[in-house]
């Protein structure tokens, strides 16, 4: 009997720590979500359209794992030639006829509610500390605080499903703590054997709840040269790639 209960109690304590250990910790969550957020390719190239009750725009943005996102303008014809440029923490705007890039804030908008950062930078783990405020059954909620510049908002609160690790919404504060705006993942596609979202909604909480999306297609893995991430090259890097 003894011997029983003493067998018992072992196997009930490697459950235990069978189930501490197999956890996943909030930046663990984080990471995967981000692998979703992403395409699944160190360099790759892809379409982003942008649809407001502003406008409309479109984008041909390039990106490489350690060296930055480059976005160039496709429409309206009329800007087709300008470029966004992130390197490191910092955000560039670049116009042809000019020599020298602008440097530009990551929460500057673009159209309607979608800014800067969130067009050029997809990987919530490179610019924030998670926090795991709950967990049922279906999904993680982590709390999400800026730790660098680069971040594109100071605080969120990120909706994931489990399993499959696909970001649900983000919401979005201000500094003040105001709910600010939501951003739903509404489409997913396969991508080179991977998930990927797709399709972003943008709700916007201070201007009657406005949406805007974002969506990206024709995402391929392709290598990206050295050149479209130098400030230096961008006057002769514009030119060429609106003439394409």
């Amino acid at each position: 009997m003894r011997k029983s209960a003493a067998l018992l109690s072992v196997l009930c304590m490697i459950a235990l720590f069978s189930g501490i250990s197999s956890a996943l910790t909030p930046e663990e969550i984080l990471k995967r979500a981000d692998g979703v957020r992403s395409a699944p390719y160190d360099s790759f190239v892809m379409d982003v359209d942008l649809i407001s009750p502003q406008g409309n725009m479109s984008f041909k943005v390039y990106s490489r794992a350690g060296a930055g996102s480059l976005a160039m303008f496709i429409k309206p014809v009329a800007q087709k030639g300008q470029l966004l440029f992130l390197k490191d923490d910092t955000y560039f705007f670049f116009a042809p006829g000019t020599h020298q890039p602008t440097r530009i804030h990551a929460t500057q908008r673009l159209k309607g509610d979608i800014s800067n950062g969130d067009l050029l930078r997809l990987h919530w783990s490179q610019d924030y500390d998670a926090r795991q405020i709950s967990e049922d059954g279906k999904t993680y909620e982590l709390e999400l605080t800026a730790k660098n510049k680069a971040a594109t908002y100071s605080r969120m609160e990120v909706l994931i499903e489990k399993g499959t690790f696909k970001p649900v919404r983000s919401k979005i504060y201000l500094q003040s703590g105001k709910l600010f705006k939501t951003m739903l993942f509404t489409d997913f596609m396969t991508v080179g054997g991977k998930v990927m979202a797709t399709e972003l909604t943008f709700v916007d909480h201070l201007k009657n709840g406005k949406e805007s999306k974002m969506t990206f297609s024709r995402i391929k893995q392709q290598e990206i040269p050295d050149n479209y991430f130098d400030t230096e090259a961008l006057p002769a890097l514009s030119k060429s790639l609106a003439e394409k």
